[in-house]
């Protein structure tokens, strides 16, 4: 079915702070949703798909205004619907899990085209690559695998409650559950959870693997630690560094967390397990990713921007203002690709330098 049109008309947008579920015990439908500061000009929407894998050919696309005419940097604004949260790339495709809709999506990031890959478990978010497959978590205790040489869903495994993310390891699959403090093991070889993991006293989110240890941000109020595990023997260290230390990734080397009570990013040497530096980017950090250039990429979610760190300086070097609640980043090509949680938007990035 068709997914979206040329328009340039504006539409009202909400702002609720930081969009995932897992800031919600009752869910992402849950949450409290407040009137945007602005509407949005929705710039350069673009025909998507109407069945099949090839859609249609993009429109040309308007002269940039509102956020786009500010920020050069955006050279592209899709429409997609709903609630656009996870986003991955496989199979010379772009993926996208639709939280409100239960979809996934499939981009063309040449033409543009959007077509609908499969039905999903309610409410999906994060999308990861591993084991030749997507794995997507979702807050209905499932964790979904998709072929992405298909787009179908290979299989559903029942995990924990409010699953956060995924993680590839050597010979496994590592899954965070938030709401009851576990990480479970899945075999992928089989399709099934072989061990959980009860981490007392924290509510696991972000996953990231550096150096033979998964490291494990704690999505609590009043957190100030993130934790890492050896996967050699299981021992856990707890390594401080910013308030609500909930998002965490791998770039250049280094483990990065985004400290989402204090607006800050911080650097850990994964040989160390020390924090080694520390920048301040916004108001909420979220899903921070690698980028295009080694650098890490940051969704500030109620700031309304994204900021660009140098991985070598620790430095803030560029800073994209956008609309409408910038949810996860993904590096595909030469630029970084967003999701626009409350406008229903993917956004394309182009670094400045």
């Amino acid at each position: 079915m068709c997914l979206g049109s040329l328009t340039n008309a504006t539409r009202t947008g909400y702002d609720a702070g930081p969009r995932l579920a897992a800031r919600w015990p009752g869910g992402l439908a849950g949450r409290m949703r407040l009137p945007l500061r602005g509407t949005v000009a929705l710039v350069a929407v673009l025909i998507a798909g109407c069945g099949g894998s090839s859609g249609h050919a993009p429109v040309p696309t308007p002269p940039p205004t509102g956020s786009a005419a500010a920020n050069p940097a955006v050279d592209l604004k899709l429409h997609v619907g709903g609630q656009p949260c996870g986003i991955s790339s496989a199979a010379g495709s772009l993926w996208v899990s639709n939280a409100a809709t239960a979809k996934l999506l499939r981009i063309n990031p040449s033409t543009h085209a959007v077509t609908t890959a499969a039905a999903l478990d309610p409410t999906p978010c994060e999308i990861t690559p591993g084991f030749g497959s997507l794995w997507v978590v979702t807050q209905s205790g499932k964790v979904d695998r998709v072929d992405p040489s298909t787009g179908t869903v290979v299989a559903r495994i029942p995990v924990g409650a409010t699953s956060y993310q995924t993680m590839p390891t050597p010979g496994a699959l590592w899954v965070s559950n938030r709401n009851d403090g576990t990480l479970s093991r899945i075999d992928p070889r089989h399709n099934r959870v072989v061990r959980t993991v009860h981490l007392h006293g924290i509510a696991p989110g972000g996953l990231a693997y550096a150096a033979g240890a998964l490291w494990i941000g704690d999505d609590t109020d009043g957190a100030t630690h993130v934790l890492r595990m050896d996967l050699a023997n299981g021992r856990t260290t707890r390594v401080k560094v910013g308030q609500r230390p909930g998002y965490v990734t791998v770039a250049d080397g280094a483990i990065w967390v985004s400290n989402v009570n204090d607006g800050t990013v911080t650097r850990i040497d994964p040989r160390t397990a020390k924090a080694t530096a520390t920048v301040h980017v916004g108001l909420s950090p979220v899903n921070l990713k690698p980028g295009p250039r080694g650098d890490v990429w940051v969704p500030d979610d109620t700031g309304n921007r994204v900021v660009r760190i140098d991985t070598h300086s620790v430095k803030v070097v560029q800073v994209v203002k956008v609309d409408g609640g910038p949810a996860v980043v993904r590096a595909f090509g030469d630029a970084e690709w967003v999701t626009m949680f409350e406008t229903g938007e993917v956004w394309r990035i182009l670094p400045n330098r």
